[in-house]
């Protein structure tokens, strides 16, 4: 019997460049600019997910490009889902607190 598929997510190489670039970028989103936990475990808040620019189902062949891979906070990468960056409808589903004249 033919051993199952393992998800691209699941490789040592992907793993491997997960790590890396979390080491070596700073903890923040690409798209919103919220600050990331590195030690959040995914589906917490703040944890860090790797999002491709150039979206997976478009070009397969950037999959493990680190120029390709950005730092994403959970609710931009589901919204950017399939779009590549800087395609209409891409705006995240949260914002940062803007400031207010309190603020000031």
């Amino acid at each position: 019997m033919p051993k199952p598929t393992t998800p691209r997510t699941a490789t040592t190489r992907w793993k491997k460049l997960r790590t890396r670039l979390i080491h070596t970028r700073p903890h923040t989103c690409h798209h919103c600019g919220r600050t990331l936990n590195p030690n959040a475990k995914r589906g917490e808040a703040g944890a860090i997910e790797l999002d491709h620019l150039e979206p997976f189902s478009r070009r397969p062949d950037l999959a493990h490009d680190p120029a390709n891979l950005v730092l994403s906070c959970q609710p931009c990468n589901l919204t950017k889902s399939g779009k590549a960056y800087g395609d209409p409808i891409h705006a995240p589903t949260h914002t940062l607190p803007l400031p207010t004249s309190q603020d000031w």
